[in-house]
């Protein structure tokens, strides 16, 4: 059985890394393009998340730090993994 050179595999899971993060970073711009056109409310958003529209708005203002219990809500109402977020 041949085997592939450690290199190409390095570089291979570089490419499969970058482009999970790119497509995390799609789905986080399409869940802000869906809040901005308001195709989903806040409060819709908030609902799906668990969280409360002031949390969130505090959240979103800096006032405020999610839990972790919101980032993974968050994580999987987008279908992405969190290291597909912070790749």
């Amino acid at each position: 059985m041949h085997r592939m050179p450690k290199y190409i595999s390095k570089r291979k899971e570089k490419v499969i890394k970058k482009k999970q993060h790119t497509e995390a970073t799609q789905r986080l711009r399409t869940l802000k393009d869906l809040l901005d056109c308001g195709a989903i409310t806040e409060e819709e958003f908030a609902e799906k998340i668990g969280i409360a529209t002031n949390t969130l708005s505090s959240i979103e203002t800096g006032n405020s730090f999610m839990t972790s219990q919101t980032l993974e809500n968050i994580l999987n109402l987008l279908n992405i993994s969190a290291e597909e977020l912070f790749a």
